[in-house]
């Protein structure tokens, strides 16, 4: 019987043991971190922590602003991201991408894959001054020329405003008129 009692009490003292000194086996991982090079500005558009969780969330809301409502604004613009956060590759060309580039070294440490550059340019533009209020022609639409939402009239933005709220509500109807015909 004392045999066993002294079993169990040394099998305690290794699970107490185990249990206090795992979190510094833990903590002395030798997982590389990831080598993130200092941006061009002094400081960024958000909180450094806020922006680390939640760079995509800000930049899918800039997206869907710019998209269908016409609001473009600098401060959260990926293009604004590049112009700040580029660093010079292995080429001597400035880009957001490869091994020691800004976005990719936290990707790649991560193991996620951004999709944002395979329309994008992960480049700076040589002018980084954008030039708010000015028209140029968009990239997407030949011919075509956007404008930026502070450049737009109040007679403007009501009719965006009064189309954007049209095609949504055009949207929900026809949702409406489908579930209607399968008999939901």
């Amino acid at each position: 019987m004392t045999h066993l009692l002294l079993m169990m009490q040394r099998l305690a003292g290794s699970l107490v043991a185990i249990a206090l000194l795992s979190p510094l086996v833990i903590a002395d991982s030798s997982a590389p971190k990831p080598e993130i090079p200092k941006a061009a500005g002094d400081q960024c558009v958000e909180d450094t922590d806020y922006m680390r969780r939640n760079h995509m969330k800000v930049i899918l809301h800039q997206r869907d602003e710019t998209m269908r409502l016409g609001i473009r604004t600098k401060k959260h613009s990926l293009k604004n991201c590049i112009n700040c956060h580029a660093t010079k590759t292995e080429a001597g060309k400035l880009s957001v991408l490869g091994e020691k580039g800004f976005c990719q070294s936290c990707h790649t440490y991560a193991s996620v894959t951004m999709d944002c550059f395979s329309c994008h340019s992960s480049a700076p533009e040589k002018d980084t001054d954008l030039k708010l209020g000015t028209k140029r022609a968009s990239p997407h639409h030949t011919g075509l020329a956007y404008k930026r939402a502070s450049d737009l009239s109040e007679k403007e933005r009501k009719f965006l405003s009064k189309a954007v709220s049209m095609n949504t509500g055009q949207k929900q109807n026809s949702k409406i008129t489908d579930n209607s015909r399968s008999g939901q």
